[in-house]
């Protein structure tokens, strides 16, 4: 009896917990000024403001440094695969 009372206790606190935080995440204020900025950005330029970021660990032969200060290995060889049809 007593197990059944803590059970249904968690459940309307679980419940409870996820409505507040779908209320608070519903609440807060949208600021797209930093994406208008690049668009219009690109526009002027003509220059795509969009940036790609790949990371990846300092492994031989995954992806480490050479001697002329490259990075070089198999994870750079796969990324600039993956990009060479964007241009």
């Amino acid at each position: 009896m007593r197990g059944d009372i803590f059970k249904k206790t968690c459940e309307y606190i679980l419940v409870l917990m996820m409505v507040c935080i779908l209320l608070l995440t519903g609440c807060s204020e949208s600021n797209d000024t930093d994406e208008d900025d690049m668009i219009k950005a690109e526009e002027s330029s003509g220059i795509s403001a969009v940036s790609l970021v790949i990371g990846s660990d300092n492994y031989e032969p995954y992806n480490y440094i050479d001697e002329s200060g490259e990075n070089v290995g198999i994870d750079v060889d796969i990324a600039k695969e993956a990009c060479a049809g964007w241009g």
